[in-house]
Order: C-alpha cells, then sequence, then structure tokens
C-alpha cells in the first residue's frame, strides 16, 4: 500500500508541473529579454541604441528604456597665422541616458499590445519575434528587435566601432584639403 501512495505523490507532482509549465501566459513574451532598436545615420550626429526591458509587477507591466547616444564631434580647430589652415578631428562621444521608467503598463490580449489608458504602446509581432513601439511622437514607430545581454552589448560595441571609423575617415577626408 505504501507504493500506491508514493506512486500518486509522485504523479500528483508531475500533474502539478504540467499545469504550472503552461501557465506562464502569452504576455510573458514582453518579459522574456531585452529588445533593442539601432538608428544610425550617414553623418553620425544622432546615432542611438535603445534598450527596453519589461518587468511584470502584479497585474501590470513596467518597461524600462535606456538609451546610448554616440555622436561624432570635431574637436579640431584654425591654426593662426599666415596661410592658416582648419585642422580636423573628428572624435566619438558615447553618453549614456538615466533609465526612462513606464509604470502601469496593461497586457491587451486579444492585440498582444501593451496599452497605457486605453492607447497601444507596445505590440508583440509573433511572425518576426519583434516589438513595435508606438509611443514616440517624433519618430514615429520604432521596430525593437529580441537580444540576450550578451548581444546588447555586442550590438553596442559593433555601433561605436562604425561610429569610430566614420569619424577616422572624415578626420582624414578633411585634413587632405
Amino acid at each position: 500500500m505504501k507504493k500506491w501512495g508514493k506512486m500518486f505523490a509522485v504523479f500528483a507532482c508531475l500533474v502539478f508541473a504540467l499545469a504550472m509549465a503552461g501557465c506562464g501566459g502569452k504576455s510573458e513574451k514582453f518579459t522574456a529579454n531585452s529588445w533593442v532598436f539601432v538608428e544610425k545615420t550617414d553623418t553620425g550626429d544622432n546615432d542611438y541604441m535603445s534598450v527596453i526591458t519589461f518587468e511584470k509587477n502584479n497585474k501590470n507591466y513596467i518597461c524600462t528604456e535606456k538609451t546610448t547616444h554616440i555622436k561624432i564631434r570635431n574637436y579640431g580647430g584654425t591654426s593662426l597665422g599666415i596661410g592658416a589652415k582648419e585642422h580636423y578631428d573628428y572624435k566619438v562621444n558615447v553618453r549614456e541616458s538615466d533609465p526612462y521608467v513606464q509604470k502601469g503598463l496593461i497586457y491587451d490580449e486579444k492585440n498582444d499590445t501593451l496599452t497605457m489608458d486605453g492607447d497601444p504602446f507596445y505590440t508583440y509581432m509573433s511572425k518576426d519575434n519583434t516589438i513595435i513601439s508606438h509611443h514616440s511622437p517624433t519618430l514615429g514607430k520604432l521596430t525593437y528587435k529580441k537580444a540576450t545581454k550578451e548581444e546588447v552589448e555586442k550590438i553596442k560595441k559593433e555601433l561605436i566601432d562604425f561610429e569610430q571609423k566614420k569619424a577616422a575617415k572624415a578626420t582624414a577626408e578633411g585634413n587632405k584639403q
């Protein structure tokens, strides 16, 4: 009889574990990873990388956005005296913003969207595993791609390296004249 009791306990644990595995909910796709958006310009004047993460807080969600601004600036100048010539020295400036936190986002299961006051803020796109941000009035909709912390750091390093190459090229071209 003891064997039946143990078997029943194991079976009950197995059923409970399977039931819990299915209880994650569809909204968990937001909280699983970081999401990254990268803006590259030809001039390097306003390049940036935005990383958003979501955290479940009871029935609501919290979104934290951290932006890395990368700008190319000329630190050269003009030499004084006869035959004065402009000297170019482009450098890359990297500035990390303070985290911007949005609280009170509510999950709309019908549209796979996080909303605030009924307006869509973030929509999960299952066809390409991205998140569309709807809340930027100046930039319009932004598409964020899923990324692990390691991938975020790799993307950031690649963006800074890309900008440093642009800065070196601009310095060389400017000083040829």
